[in-house]
């Protein structure tokens, strides 16, 4: 059977995450549900990152094999008809037999957003904090987490993988009055790691710690030493990035 690529983006505000869960409303759930639905058979939706419950997506990546689908633009139109609100199907193409959208992806990009000041129009799209910020600090410390090291310590330790190695091609942060956005673009990413590193970064800006502790959970691996995880509604998977 052909596979196809679907590029997806959604408000995880009211899922319980990415991957199916008994009794829980998940977008991998919605997915396979409203695309069986569509091609008469059912359908098993590979995703390119699991995104945690809250967690959004501007430009997930996912896959599934069906039977032939004639024309994928009117079927787009058709699935965005079938699909909830909160998710969206933004372009479908056919890929190689190959391709997984996961296993294939060589770098996806996150943003982590935080509000500055006060508005009604952020809720449960982003981080808000108060008080003084030494953002000097913060970007210091987030030099540090460019190249490639072991990120045991910015992992669950429950979820933690024999190989924690991960490569972070680039990490900073755009600010203005209102909002600052982290942005991290990495070749893999471990459970929680994100939100880990912005608790941190967070907990660094306002003097709990030196830029340096980055380097101490680095080398220790312990994730003890971290800061507590961001809030999930901050964090948004932007991009994925294949060959």
């Amino acid at each position: 059977m052909p596979r196809y690529k679907l590029l997806l983006e959604y408000h995880g505000g009211n899922f319980a995450g990415w991957q199916v869960q008994p009794r829980e409303r998940t977008v991998q759930g919605e997915l396979q549900r409203r695309l069986g639905w569509l091609l008469g058979e059912e359908i098993s939706v590979s995703g390119a990152g699991r995104t945690d419950a809250g967690v959004h997506a501007l430009g997930q990546a996912a896959h599934f094999d069906s039977a032939p689908i004639v024309s994928p633009i009117e079927f787009l139109e058709r699935l965005n008809s079938a699909l909830p609100r909160d998710i969206s199907a933004l372009k479908l193409e056919e890929v190689p037999a190959d391709f997984h959208a996961r296993y294939s992806a060589k770098r996806k990009t996150y943003h982590y957003r935080i509000a500055l000041a006060p508005s009604p129009f952020i809720a449960g799209l982003a981080w808000q904090i108060h008080g003084g910020t030494d953002w000097d600090a913060i970007k210091q410390a987030t030099t540090l987490l460019e190249g490639s090291h072991n990120f045991a310590g910015f992992c669950l330790a429950e979820s933690r993988k024999e190989d924690c190695t991960c490569h972070v091609f680039r990490a900073g942060w755009a600010r203005d009055e209102r909002m600052a956005r982290f942005e991290i673009t990495a070749n893999r990413f471990l459970h929680r790691m994100v939100r880990l590193i912005v608790g941190t970064l967070v907990d660094i800006g306002r003097g709990r710690w030196q830029p340096e502790q980055v380097f101490r959970i680095l080398d220790s691996g312990d994730v003890r030493l971290a800061g507590q995880a961001a809030v999930p509604e901050g964090l948004y998977l932007v991009s994925v990035e294949y060959a």
